[in-house]
């Protein structure tokens, strides 16, 4: 496992850039992933798993077990295209993966491949994982229980990125396969990722082929194991080499006017907003995530809407619509 930070402004500023675009930091960041294998890979189908939770029904609230499901998200990336494009591609992907996210991992592979061969996952061999709360600790009554950082030193994947988002701190984990990587390896292809990620908030509109991907890792002669390419090598050696630590100057945005609940069903609706997100003021117009939301949060909120309403929301609905 290879672990690393990103810049707190370059957190900030993806944070602000997901604000503008009206999106989540999980679709930027997985869009991001999918870029990024993109370019190094050269290939342009490409599968990548991600967790989700299918603790959404009514009946399973109050149950204690690990409810989560592994979804693979297929996306074909043309490298002509822009950002912009592979993220209103993944946002949608994702959402109507939701749509069916009981049907069980067995069964997907059931139906794509068959039988599984018991070497390689099916189906994906790469997954990405974002977490915008990370839990040290809570209670069970007089009880305190603790997260443990435990790790088995296998890989199930070739390559996991696993992501804690707490306001502008990132902290990033590549769990990899030494089959197929060295850590001097991965250490590179973590720094690939975080020079997209600036690239992409630097120029928006340039096509995925020419966004930068070069680190000074990458010119280091004689490094061992799998080294990934760029689509365009001779390009990208012409770009600058300071993608990790230069960010421009992006001015933000004027803040909405505030619209106050009117209805009766909009004021219930900001009450249980405000008490599970623990903000006074809710307007008509506020975004969820923008507010401190999350999945885990979002579960929980349809929930209290079934209960306090009878009116069963799916999930989906949230992320088309996060107001």
């Amino acid at each position: 496992v290879y672990r690393f930070q990103l810049p707190c402004e370059l957190a900030a500023r993806i944070r602000e850039q997901v604000r503008l675009a009206r999106t989540s930091l999980f679709t930027f960041a997985l869009s991001a992933f999918h870029v990024w294998l993109h370019r190094v890979t050269r290939q342009d189908d490409i599968v990548v798993g991600i967790p989700v939770i299918t603790r959404d029904r009514p009946e399973l609230q109050e149950l204690i077990g690990f409810f989560q499901n592994t979804l693979p998200i297929r996306l074909r990336v043309d490298g002509k295209t822009t950002f912009d494009d592979v993220l209103a591609t993944v946002r949608k992907t994702v959402l109507d993966g939701l749509e069916h996210a009981d049907l069980p991992f067995e069964e997907i592979t059931r139906l794509a491949v068959g039988r599984r061969d018991g070497v390689l996952t099916p189906v994906y061999q790469v997954m990405f994982v974002l977490v915008e709360e990370s839990i040290r600790s809570w209670k069970l009554d007089s009880t305190v229980a603790q997260a443990i950082d435990l790790h088995n030193n296998t890989s199930k994947n070739d390559l996991l990125l696993s992501v804690t988002a707490e306001d502008d701190q990132w902290y990033c984990e590549l769990e990899y396969s030494t089959d197929l990587f060295t850590e001097e390896t991965a250490q590179r292809m973590a720094s690939q990722w975080v020079a997209l990620l600036q690239s992409v908030l630097a120029s928006p509109d340039e096509t995925l082929d020419r966004l930068n991907l070069q680190t000074p890792c990458d010119q280091s002669p004689g490094s061992e194991g799998h080294k990934p390419t760029t689509s365009d090598d001779a390009r990208d050696d012409q770009e600058p080499q300071h993608a990790i630590t230069m960010l421009p100057a992006n001015p933000l945005e004027q803040e909405s006017k505030f619209v106050a609940p009117r209805t009766s069903r909009e004021i219930q609706l900001a009450e249980i907003w405000s008490r599970l997100l623990k903000v006074e003021r809710i307007g008509t117009h506020d975004n969820f995530f923008d507010l401190g939301g999350h999945s885990l949060l979002a579960v929980v909120m349809m929930s209290r809407i079934h209960k306090q309403t009878g009116v069963m929301l799916p999930l989906s609905h949230l992320f088309e619509d996060p107001t």
